[in-house]
């Protein structure tokens, strides 16, 4: 292999400075960054690197940053494209071998990054150039030294990793990526089963041999220095092998061997229990509880992500873990709790709730059977086996065991627990922002409430009455009994249970009469030592906000809305905080009675205002924050008389939060729905819009980034509600929107864009396009480069249909490059979408009736898909999906049909051979397109992104009255269609027709 122009000496010196040189100027180490760069991209760059590595003669930490180097070098340059610099074939091959001989090197260090490096090959060889890696690496680490097998199986387990990494990871962001990773899964699947083998009678004999050694350390047999210290890690390591083999092939590998897999189970089931048996019998008093615990918290992920991926195949195995977990929650872990005994209750009530959460299990057999597979992890849907599977859980799951574990919950891990207590005393705030989060797989307290929520929603309508009943015995027992903490928390545990309660218990309690008999009572007990149960008394409110409006007692509506405003001004700030959380909660319930708070809006939005100064944490003041702006857009035009204060408020946040870039979005957003909501708001608050959009949208200012889709949603809002734009918006901010579509890639961020560009269009006419055509087309190209989603393409071709319409002949020609690009996107993406096809067809069939030679041309330059001519293609697609009514607007609908129709005005054979299917389409259109409007022109509603009522609204409103499609008659334009078909190809074209199609079919047409 040819090497790089640089020397061993020059490398070292280079990678002291970029790596290992402490008091480096930082400068001085970016430049140095950026040499390694350069230099990991040239030829040769590989070898030389593993010549520094093998170099006995370098220090340790010169080698260890030269592996550092040598992984940087393959993770970005080991690629089977050439588009650009990748280590050429000849250096791959020299590389292959130099990794699996690095694996024994005596510096663990470099050791631990080989497997990563491995394993980004062969994300890209596997199997077509390295097929006998995985069964390598297997057979070495059963041959080699103890230390040196540990590693081996640590390199195979970074591979098994990288082949299960989901190709969905790559779906929208490297194609070819995703392509390689499908084929990976595919071959390995049935490897997997070879591997799975292996590791499974290693792992056991590891396991045995470890649990034996446990048993005499607890006997005092042995002392813990004599434990093998390879054993832990071996076992490790392998339970983590066996966990991504069944994880994500247990359905092959059930297949191959139903008993294979049965043993693999019971062996799991057994070696979990002894492990969790020795937890038990050693305490915490030995250093090797650090390896017992990770084994049996991966066994128990092990178990959980397995049946998680595939509950379906996890059926015939599910009855002894249920059996197992039941028995192991019963055992009151809080006498003992820590870390570990938290993760593994977590894992306990994960799997508890998993098999709650499985569809297929109370499914239709009917359906099922329809159901060829489950997920995208592709699990075949056995019908036997669900049904197996939903007998198993109601077998389990009986009602005194759903009643056991619900009060388990209830009176033991759903109460607060201290350390929330101690959080609330010490730092409100972080209490409040920790609450925000969603951390049920972190907790034990959240992880309680999730399983709660399964359990009650299993039979609901037999266990939600007796689950009421309980909980208002309970509270009732505490009225009878004096104030204390153990008191308080069973209350507010109750009260959470009501709150998590909602779906399932929303009909079967009047919650009126429950929050008149408890929850406002507590509301209005001022006592201190209260202050968890009144939190969670108005969370109660926040949870069941959406079924208020359910109560023809107005009266109830204001009741609970003051309830909510009387927490704003309780003393503790938690309560407060949560009091404005359920403010925000009812009125973003659309149905919600607002005209019984209007006299409650003063003092609700007074007290917020407030709030947000007691706020330090910028978490905690945005979500004060959002409820303003949920206020001031619920109430619309109503929030006039507290504008000033609102602004005030905003403008001080503004010059004070510079540094809180989650503040800044938070104040925009309240700005962007002032300007929806209030008449004229745009007008009177111009200057500071003004200060505000200059810098939430900048481009050149990496901190506006923070900021830039509250800064486009301002700027959007201000564009549709004007009445005119001045040189501010003209120029100034127009300029941006080129640099903002090539900077930014958030599908957000580019619709918003986009809907800027047709505002501009929209109010500038063709003054505006005569003067900013070609920016008008870069900035759609740039974004229809960057188009992954659905939404965003739709609103590029709505802005198209537009210029069309408003500028049909000046406009088409020019932009046959988006035209282009609209096409070759349906075919390479959204193939297989026939509403999505029929946007962007239905876009270019509005070409075929302005200029047929364009439309031609853009077809002929999209070329072939799938070996098929794209004519061929966009007929037989259309065909099948407008035939079988799968378009679901309208307009498409009709601007198909009509480009079907316009087609026939042709001589080529490919498209006549398809005209028996475009008449047969045309009428089956027609007739139910008739029946539907009770007439024969063309109507629809082209939709509308834009504020209702609004300038910019009545500006594309005004647009599509225009739209020539409106004017067709469809009986007329299909006839004239076929007499100019009739007169290009001779009568005879009709006498086909007639005979495929019958002549009534024809008749209606007058032809």
């Amino acid at each position: 292999v040819k090497h790089n122009t640089m020397d061993l000496n020059q490398l070292v010196q280079l990678l002291q400075q970029a790596y290992l040189a402490g008091d480096i100027d930082h400068s001085l180490r970016k430049q140095a960054g950026d040499q390694v760069l350069h230099f990991i991209a040239t030829p040769g760059a590989a070898s030389l690197l593993h010549g520094l590595i093998t170099n006995a003669e370098v220090s340790d930490s010169i080698r260890e940053a030269g592996t550092m180097a040598f992984k940087l070098l393959i993770t970005k340059h080991w690629k089977p494209s050439q588009k650009r610099y990748c280590i050429s074939d000849e250096e791959k091959n020299h590389i292959r071998a130099a990794l699996i001989n690095l694996i024994p090197f005596p510096n663990p260090k470099i050791a631990s990054h080989i497997g990563v490096m491995m394993a980004h090959i062969i994300s890209f060889d596997y199997p077509t150039v390295w097929p006998d890696v995985m069964n390598n690496l297997l057979s070495a680490s059963q041959n080699a030294d103890p230390l040196v097998g540990v590693r081996y199986l640590n390199a195979l387990y970074e591979c098994v990793k990288i082949i299960t990494k989901q190709p969905d990871n790559y779906r929208w962001t490297d194609d070819e990526k995703y392509e390689i990773s499908i084929q990976n899964r595919q071959y390995f699947t049935s490897e997997a089963i070879n591997i799975l083998n292996t590791i499974v009678v290693t792992w056991a004999e590891s396991s045995d041999l470890y649990l034996g050694q446990l048993s005499q350390l607890a006997a005092g047999t042995i002392q813990e220095q004599q434990i093998n210290e390879l054993l832990p890690q071996k076992c490790n390591v392998l339970v983590n092998i066996l966990k991504l083999l069944l994880r994500y092939f247990l359905p092959s590998i059930y297949n191959a061997s139903s008993d294979m897999t049965t043993r693999i189970f019971e062996k799991v089931h057994s070696t979990l229990g002894n492990f969790v048996s020795c937890r038990h019998a050693m305490g915490n008093f030995y250093q090797q509880m650090a390896y017992v615990d990770k084994c049996i918290i991966r066994l128990c992920k092990c178990i959980t992500l397995t049946h998680e991926n595939s509950p379906i195949t996890f059926v015939p195995f599910l009855r002894p873990f249920l059996q197992f977990f039941k028995e192991q929650v019963v055992f009151d872990y809080t006498k003992i709790m820590n870390e570990f005994w938290e993760d593994y209750i977590i894992q306990i009530f994960t799997f508890l709730a998993g098999v709650l959460s499985v569809i297929e299990y109370r499914d239709d057999p009917k359906r099922l059977a329809n159901n060829k597979y489950r997920s995208k992890d592709k699990e075949p849907v056995i019908a036997e086996l669900c049904i197996e599977g939903g007998k198993l859980i109601d077998e389990f799951y009986t009602e005194d065991v759903l009643l056991d574990l619900i009060q388990l919950l209830l009176f033991r891990y759903m109460c607060l627990p201290q350390e929330m207590i101690d959080l609330w005393d010490e730092d409100p705030e972080e209490l409040i922002q920790e609450e925000l989060s969603d951390a049920y797989l972190y907790k034990i307290h959240p992880c309680a409430q999730y399983l709660y929520i399964r359990l009650i929603r299993h039979n609901d309508h037999i266990i939600v009455p007796k689950v009421i009943n309980l909980i208002a015995k309970s509270l009732n027992d505490c009225k009878n009994q004096p104030i204390s903490l153990e008191n308080v928390k069973l209350k507010e545990s109750c009260y959470f249970a009501i709150a998590l309660g909602f779906n399932s218990m929303n009909d079967l309690m009047d919650f009126s009469q429950f929050f008149r008999n408890y929850l406002a009572p507590e509301l209005q007990n001022s006592d201190p030592r209260t202050k968890y149960v009144r939190r969670r008394a108005i969370y109660v409110v926040e949870n069941w906000s959406m079924c208020i409006d359910d109560y023809d007692d107005k009266t109830f509506h204001a009741e609970c809305f003051a309830a909510a405003v009387h927490c704003l001004n309780d003393p503790d700030l938690v309560v407060k905080v949560h009091g404005a959380i359920a403010i925000r909660s009812l009125l973003e319930d659309v149905d919600f009675e607002k005209g019984s708070i209007t006299g409650q809006l003063a003092a609700s939005i007074t007290s917020i205002i407030k709030l947000v100064h007691q706020m330090t944490g910028s978490s905690t003041t945005c979500h004060i924050l959002k409820n303003i702006s949920t206020i001031v857009k619920a109430i619309g035009e109503d929030i006039r008389p507290y504008m000033e204060d609102i602004v005030a408020l905003i403008s001080k946040l503004w010059v004070e939060s510079q540094d809180k870039k989650m503040v800044l979005a938070s104040i925009v957003h309240i700005l962007a729905n002032l300007m929806l909501s209030v008449i004229g708001a745009a007008t009177e608050m111009q200057k500071q819009l003004e200060s505000v959009l200059d810098i939430s949208t900048d481009p050149e200012n990496e901190d506006s980034m923070h900021f830039l889709d509250a800064g486009l949603d301002l700027w959007y809002n201000m564009i549709q509600t004007s009445p005119y734009l001045n040189e501010y918006y003209t120029q100034t901010l127009f300029e941006r929107l080129a640099p903002l579509a090539q900077t930014e890639n958030s599908d957000h961020c580019l619709m918003l864009i986009v809907k800027l560009l047709e505002g501009y269009i929209l109010y500038g006419g063709k003054a505006f396009l005569d003067a900013h055509f070609h920016t008008v087309l870069e900035i759609l190209l740039i974004v229809l480069n960057k188009v992954s989603h659905p939404p965003l393409y739709f609103v590029i071709v709505s802005v198209i249909e537009g210029l069309i319409i408003m500028y049909p002949n000046e406009s088409v020609v020019a932009m046959k490059m988006l035209f282009v690009k609209i096409l070759s996107l349906l075919f390479k993406k959204w193939k297989t979408r026939s509403d999505i096809i029929a946007v962007g067809v239905g876009c270019l069939f509005r070409v075929l009736v302005i200029n047929r030679d364009l439309f031609f041309a853009i077809i002929q330059e999209a070329g072939e898909f799938e070996g098929i001519d794209a004519m061929q293609y966009i007929l037989e697609l259309l065909l099948k999906v407008v035939i079988a009514n799968q378009v679901r607007r309208t307009a498409s609908h009709v601007l198909l049909v009509i480009g079907l129709s316009s087609l026939l005005h042709t001589t080529d054979s490919n498209i006549l051979q398809h005209g028996v299917g475009i008449v047969n389409c045309f009428i089956e259109h027609f007739e139910k397109y008739k029946q539907k409007y009770g007439s024969t022109r063309t109507r629809y509603i082209q939709p509308n992104y834009c504020f209702k009522d609004s300038p910019l609204y009545r500006a594309k409103k005004d647009v599509y009255a225009k739209d020539p499609i409106l004017l067709v008659d469809l009986q007329e334009f299909m006839k004239a269609r076929l007499m100019e078909c009739s007169a290009l190809n001779g009568p005879q074209i009709l006498t086909t027709l007639k005979e495929q199609l019958g002549q009534n079919s024809l008749n209606f047409l007058g032809v």
